[in-house]
């Protein structure tokens, strides 16, 4: 597990370099630039970026600004409240980028076999009534931020993979990750995937 992790990590620095190089462009025009993102790891290229000095080195001056949800997200970078996001693809970002308000410009990460990335969580409460695989969470709550957010894709794409539908699960818009992790911590909620 130690070696799936380093090699995660090192992707991820290598994503924040990418992104450092994509948005020297635009260090010309604004030395200060904002990046919207989620206290979440899937975002560590960031933050590793940051630390390592990467985005100062191509002339960005970084400052963070930090969100509960993709979709809030997708409309401050549509606003121009941030200058650049590091987010999930979900339904009201594509539908910006369709209207050309925002540019997606690259991406993160991908699931590659041997390399834990999605992972289902169940609450005590579930788990005890025996909800041990993803087939079991037919009939089950499982928590998402938002309607059209990453984690209600990610809801449908394990309810396609195991035979049934979406309607099949009880699928709880909680609005912000804390609150998911709280409903899944009290048994509010059986099931959520990160």
């Amino acid at each position: 597990m130690i070696f799936s992790i380093r090699k995660t990590l090192m992707r991820a620095a290598a994503a924040g370099l990418a992104l450092a190089a994509l948005s020297s462009a635009s260090a010309v025009a604004a030395e200060k630039v904002t990046l919207g993102t989620i206290r979440l790891t899937s975002h560590a290229a960031s933050y590793v970026a940051y630390e390592r000095g990467y985005f100062k080195k191509h002339g960005l001056d970084v400052e963070f600004k930090f969100f509960q949800a993709v979709q809030p997200m997708a409309v401050a970078i549509a606003s121009g409240d941030v200058d650049f996001g590091v987010t999930a693809i979900s339904g009201g970002l594509m539908g910006l980028a369709d209207k050309g308000v925002i540019k997606v410009i690259g991406g993160v990460l991908h699931e590659e076999k041997g390399i834990d990335g999605l992972i289902i969580l169940t609450s005590n409460k579930a788990y005890d009534e025996d909800v041990t695989d993803p087939s079991k969470l037919k009939g089950r709550t499982f928590g998402i931020t938002q309607t059209g957010s990453s984690f209600h894709y990610m809801a449908a794409k394990i309810a396609q993979t195991e035979g049934f539908t979406l309607e099949d699960m009880k699928v709880k818009p909680l609005q912000k990750v804390g609150a998911i992790v709280d409903a899944l911590k009290s048994g509010q909620i059986d099931s959520w995937a990160i």
